[in-house]
C-alpha cells in the first residue's frame, strides 16, 4: 500500500534536517512518498540523493517560493547494494581483488595456495562451509574497504580550505567561490572542500583544469574533497 508521509523541516536547524530527512526516507517502503515542506529551494539535497540514492527516487516539485517549498521524493526501488563477489570467483581471484579479505578466507581455512585456484562455491563445500554465508562476510568486508585508499598528497593539511556545506544547505550556489579559491594554486598546492555530497560535476570540472581529486565520506551529508593542482605550474 503507497503511504505519504509529511515532513516539514523549517523550524529545523540546517545541520539536522538531512539527517531528519533521511532518516523518513529510509522508513518508506517502494512506492511510499515523502512530502518535504521546506523554506528554501531544496536543490542541493536533489544533488545528494541523485549521488547516493540514483535509481530509487522520483522528485517532483509542488511549490516553489517564494516562501515556502515543497517537493514530493517518491521512492521507486529499494536500495539493494551490489554484490562485489560470487560464488565463481576463484579464492585467489577473492584475495586478490580484494586484499581486507584475505583474513576471511584464512579463518575459513580457504588458503591462496592449493585451493586458491577452485571456485568459491567449491571450496566451500570441499570445507564444509555455507557458502552463502561466506558470500555475504566477504561482500561485508569487501565493500567496507571500497573508499580509495588516501593519497600521501591528501593526508597533510591542505594549502587552502574552504567550507560551503552550510551554503549548500542554504540553497546556494558555491560554485564560484570553489572555482574562485583553486585558481591561485600552484603545482602541489592542495584545496579541501567541506560539502554534503561528493560533487561529481567539481571534480570533472576542475580535473580539466589540471587537478587531481580524492574524497572522503565522513558521514551521509558530511564530505572532504581534496584536490590537487598539477601540471607545470
Amino acid at each position: 500500500m503507497k503511504t505519504e508521509t509529511v515532513l516539514d523541516v523549517r523550524t529545523l536547524p540546517p545541520p539536522k534536517r538531512h539527517p531528519k530527512i533521511f532518516a523518513a526516507w529510509e522508513g518508506l517502503a517502494v512506492g511510499g512518498k515523502l512530502k518535504l515542506v521546506n523554506d528554501h529551494d531544496p536543490k542541493p539535497l536533489f544533488y545528494v540523493f541523485q549521488a547516493e540514492r540514483a535509481g530509487e527516487f522520483e522528485w517532483t516539485p509542488l511549490q516553489e517560493g517564494p516562501e515556502i517549498w515543497t517537493v514530493a521524493i517518491t521512492r521507486v526501488a529499494s536500495r539493494k547494494p551490489a554484490s562485489l563477489i560470487t560464488l565463481n570467483l576463484t579464492v585467489n581471484e577473492v584475495a586478490t581483488r580484494y586484499p581486507r579479505t584475505q583474513e576471511v578466507l584464512v579463518r575459513h581455512g580457504l588458503d591462496m595456495c592449493c585451493g586458491g585456484i577452485h571456485p568459491l562455491e567449491l571450496a566451500a563445500k570441499a570445507h564444509g562451509i555455507d557458502a552463502a554465508a561466506l558470500l555475504r562476510e566477504l561482500n561485508a568486508v569487501a565493500a567496507a574497504g571500497q573508499e580509495p585508499e588516501r593519497p600521501s598528497w591528501a593526508r597533510e593539511p591542505a594549502d587552502r580550505e574552504i567550507d560551503v556545506r552550510e551554503e549548500l544547505r542554504d540553497g546556494g550556489e558555491p560554485f564560484n567561490r570553489i572555482m574562485a579559491a583553486a585558481a591561485p594554486l600552484k603545482r602541489g598546492e592542495t584545496l579541501l572542500v567541506r560539502s554534503i555530497f561528493a560533487a561529481a560535476p567539481l571534480a570533472k570540472t576542475l580535473e580539466g583544469k589540471g587537478f587531481e581529486h580524492w574524497a572522503h565520506r565522513v558521514d551521509a551529508s558530511d564530505w572532504k574533497l581534496f584536490f590537487r593542482k598539477q601540471g607545470r605550474r
